[in-house]
Order: structure tokens, then C-alpha cells, then sequence
């Protein structure tokens, strides 16, 4: 339920102006997955649906907001600064709001980032744009944030910093860009970055499956701005470590497909956004809500799995906001009955788990954090 929440996430927007490899949005990194994200004209949410996400009971209730998601870059929603105003005028006086915003940093003008430090800057509430940075040279940060402008990147938070906005460096480690971490975290406190955050196990398992099913790590495909170039973290400690912990999970005796097929119907899952005080929703920018971002794009990456295992129980507009209030559908057997049985006993219950809680949540998890 509502008061129950200590976190949401919304995906504003499933518009990003790059093309990294490995997001779910486009293709190798050249081109759209528009039977993923739709048609373009319903890529933003509509104010409406805005404003259902954040009542005044759901400000009430939560104390971190995250505006991030699968598919889009949070300030590439035409009306961004309306939704920021949103929050604000509707956040309690009583309590801190934490408000998180993740982003390329590669779009709008510094005028633009200038102007939102001044909106965000009010009592009880900290606001903090997360800027993506992966290297510290053009070639080396564009060799997977695709598109994106590294300068334009330090132009943009510079601006939001000098007006008294408060930022962190992302930086996502691989085996290419891994030496260039201390001089990055360095640099990030030059110029005046509040934190600054390495990312060493995102999708580790994922890129398991794929190095164990013969395939490139995280493929590229070349484009008339890059050369082809399959990303790889195979050598990075965290990597190597899940790489060991599986393969002794494994029976020798099976195949690959075998073997991945047992772990996911045997592994322990312990679904992180529903801890106390850890208890969170995902909003997608087409108003379906999910427990987590994890299994915010399964119905879209997995279309089949999500099909036989969810619509052909619930129907396809039980967790839609544009048919119901957010109150109607975390009341939803799905939320209630579904996840946790699927969690504790797939087989028993009779409910399938999602290929997603295995990847984000199983027990290999414990050696990514």
C-alpha cells in the first residue's frame, strides 16, 4: 500500500538523445527497439499520470524519489521542469524529500541546468543530479555513452553546481575504461562533484549468460560515429568472482542451457525493494507500475515470459495507471501474491518466476554489491 512506501522510481520519459550498447532502448547501440519502447509519441508521461504518481499522499509516504527508469534520460522530457516544480510545491515542510535525478548530462543548454538548481533549491528537500560519466577523454567516455558530448557533460554540471546544485559522478567500470577510475574520482573532486560512484557489478549476470553462450560481452554494432566494439568486464574482480561462484553451482555434466535453466528455478531470491524500510514501487513513462526497475522492462524485453506467466492471469491493464488509481494496484494479487510465492516457491505455487528477479535478485547478488 501507499503509506507503506519508502521509495518510488518514475520513468518520466523513455527519450534519451545516445545510444549505449547495452540499454534496453536501442539495438547493439545503432538504432531504436521501437517494438520495445512504442511509438514516439507516447514516450512522455502526460502531466496527468504526473500527478497521480505524486499525490500528496505518496510525498507524504516516501522520503526517496528517483526519477531514472530503463529507457529514458529523466531530463529529456519536454516538460521536465514542470514535474520538478510538481514534486516541490507538493513535498511535506515536515520531513527531508531526497530527490535523485539520473542523466547523461549530454542535452539542454547550462542556462537550462542553472535554472533548475533555482527551482530546486528550497528547504527540506535534496535534490541531486547523478551525471553519467564513463572516462575522462571524449573517446573513451563516447565509447559507450554513444552520442553524448563529454565537454557539453562538464559545461552542464558545472552550471548546476556554481547555482548550488548538488551532483555525483557515475562512472560504470569495463575492462577498457578501468584504468582511467582514479584519475576520474580525482577529478571529480576538482571540480566539485559531492560523491563519486563506481559501478562494478551492474548486469554481471547478464553478461554471464552471454560469455557462457558464446556471445560478446556487451555487443556494438559500428555506426558513421563508431567503430565496432564489443565491451567487455571480464576482467574486472567482480566479474571473475560470479564467473567462480557459478561455475561450482553448475553441474559439468549438463549444458549451458541446462545448467542456467536449474539455477534459475532453484536459486534463493530476496527481492530487494520489498525490505523494511526498503519497500519501493517503478513507474514506466506509459503509467504501468512495477515492484522494481529491474522488472520495469521485462514485459518488453521479454514479451512471451510476460504474456504466459502475467497477462494470461491478470490481463494487460491491471498495474496501468491510465485505468487505475495507485492505491487499486499495489492491492493487486500480483504485488501480494504473486512475487513472493514465485520468490519462495515457483514450483509448489505454481507461480513462474520472472526472468528478471533471477538476474537483479538472485543469490549470486550478494557478490555484485
Amino acid at each position: 500500500m501507499i503509506d507503506d512506501l519508502n521509495k518510488i522510481m518514475v520513468e518520466v520519459t523513455g527519450r534519451c538523445n545516445a545510444m549505449c550498447p547495452n540499454c534496453s532502448r536501442n539495438i547493439d547501440g545503432i538504432k531504436l527497439d521501437y517494438d520495445a519502447l512504442g511509438p514516439a509519441s507516447g514516450w512522455d508521461m502526460p502531466m496527468h499520470i504526473v500527478k497521480k504518481v505524486f499525490t500528496n499522499r505518496m510525498l507524504n509516504a516516501v522520503d526517496d524519489i528517483e526519477l531514472n527508469g530503463c529507457f529514458g534520460d529523466a531530463p529529456s522530457h519536454p516538460d521536465f521542469k514542470n514535474i520538478v516544480r510538481h514534486i516541490v510545491a507538493n513535498s511535506p515542510g515536515y520531513k527531508e524529500t531526497r530527490v535523485q535525478v539520473h542523466t547523461n548530462g549530454s542535452i539542454h543548454s547550462t542556462e537550462w541546468w542553472r535554472e533548475l538548481a533555482e527551482i530546486t533549491n528550497v528547504p527540506n528537500m535534496s535534490f541531486v543530479v547523478h551525471f553519467a560519466i564513463d572516462g575522462v577523454d571524449q573517446e573513451t567516455h563516447s565509447t559507450y555513452r554513444r552520442l553524448t558530448n563529454l565537454q557539453k557533460v562538464f559545461d552542464n554540471a558545472k552550471a548546476f553546481m556554481d547555482n548550488g546544485g548538488e551532483t555525483q559522478w557515475e562512472m560504470i567500470e569495463f575492462d577498457y575504461n578501468a584504468h582511467q577510475v582514479p584519475i576520474a574520482r580525482s577529478m571529480s573532486k576538482e571540480m566539485g562533484f559531492g560523491q563519486f560512484n563506481v559501478k562494478k557489478g551492474n548486469r554481471n549476470f547478464v553478461y554471464l549468460k552471454n560469455k557462457l553462450e558464446n556471445k560478446p560481452v556487451i555487443k556494438a554494432e559500428e555506426s558513421k560515429k563508431h567503430k565496432k566494439t564489443n565491451i567487455t568486464v571480464e576482467q574486472r574482480p567482480k566479474f571473475k568472482a560470479l564467473e567462480k561462484f557459478v561455475k561450482k553451482e553448475f553441474d559439468d555434466n549438463k549444458s549451458t542451457k541446462q545448467n542456467l535453466e536449474q539455477y534459475a528455478k532453484k536459486t534463493d531470491i530476496v527481492c530487494k525493494w520489498d525490505q523494511p524500510k526498503e519497500k519501493g514501487i517503478f513507474v514506466e513513462y506509459d503509467g504501468v507500475v512495477h515492484r522494481c526497475c529491474y522488472t520495469g522492462d521485462n514485459h518488453r524485453i521479454f514479451p512471451k515470459e510476460w504474456k504466459d506467466k502475467i497477462v494470461s492471469n491478470y490481463g494487460e491493464k491491471f498495474n496501468n495507471l491510465h485505468y487505475h488509481d495507485m492505491q487499486t494496484i499495489l492491492a493487486h494479487d500480483y504485488f501480494h501474491k504473486y512475487l513472493p510465492q514465485s520468490f519462495e516457491d515457483p514450483t509448489g505455487s505454481g507461480y513462474q518466476r520472472l526472468t528478471k528477479c533471477i538476474e537483479n535478485c538472485g543469490k549470486h547478488r550478494h557478490l555484485l554489491n
